[in-house]
């Protein structure tokens, strides 16, 4: 097993738990139906969205493999033994999948209630849900940053070490 192995399966696991979460939100959802103010377009967009995510992702592990780790070789390649750089990605990917799992799940909570606020007779929201969204928009900015310049930060941390 190789490192684009290694990742098919975190990417892999990571569309589960995205459809999970998507399945928990569609319960949530039917569950309105029985409510006076009955079912909005956010209730259903939402967890539909993440489902069709999480499909998607489960449909494309190699091509995100490939992006992830920039690997061009066939895919279906001897194992071999892991080097400390290959480790260190694997291990920088976990924490940017649980991180974009938390980005989906908190924002697609605090998009439903920044819709439906004002419809749960709240007029403004509140100073602990405005921070919460802020600390999802900086996971948000974080995770990008931890995807796009992995290379670099993996450059920075050698130096530092050496």
């Amino acid at each position: 097993m190789n490192t684009s192995h290694l990742i098919i399966l975190l990417v892999r696991f990571f569309a589960i738990c995205l459809t999970i979460y998507s399945i928990n939100n569609a319960v949530y959802s039917g569950m309105l139906l029985s409510e006076p103010n009955g079912l909005s377009i956010a209730n259903l967009a939402i967890p539909i969205s993440i489902m069709i995510a999480g499909v998607l992702i489960w449909f494309m592990p190699y091509t995100l493999a490939r992006s992830l780790t920039g690997y061009k070789g066939k895919l279906e390649s001897e194992s071999s033994p892991m080097s400390a750089e290959q480790f260190s990605t694997i291990t920088f990917l976990v924490l940017s999948l649980y991180l974009a799992y938390r980005i989906v799940s908190d924002g697609s909570y605090w998009l439903y209630y920044y819709l439906n606020h004002e419809k749960y007779g709240l007029t403004e929201i509140g100073l602990e849900p405005s921070a919460s969204m802020f600390s999802t928009i900086l996971e948000l900015f974080f995770f990008v940053l931890m995807v796009l310049g992995r290379k670099k930060i993996f450059y920075y941390l050698k130096k530092i070490r050496s």
